[in-house]
């Protein structure tokens, strides 16, 4: 009889992605394309954002853009905590 290790370690594989489809739902994934790259760079480009140079009102208004296109793709802050939260910056 021989032995097949990598029919075993197919095995493992096989029931820990299955175990796997029992976990908790997760959100739908962030689908990238090239229209919504487009659409972001229009925005931040125009001159609603001023420039967004250091310190000036068109980088607060660049951040908060950023940080809610984070947000809608799902993602979850990772700064520092502050009052028991990560904050996004």
């Amino acid at each position: 009889m021989t032995r097949r290790p990598l029919l075993g370690l197919a095995t493992i594989i096989s029931l820990s992605l299955c175990g796997a489809s029992f976990a908790a739902p997760r959100a739908a994934p962030f689908k990238y394309s090239a229209a919504r790259m487009s659409e972001n760079i229009r925005i931040l480009s125009s001159d609603a954002f001023e420039g967004r140079g250091p310190n000036t009102p068109g980088e607060t208004k660049t951040v908060a853009y950023l940080i809610e296109q984070f947000r809608l793709a799902g993602l979850k802050p990772g700064g520092v905590i502050k009052a028991g939260k990560r904050t996004w910056t």
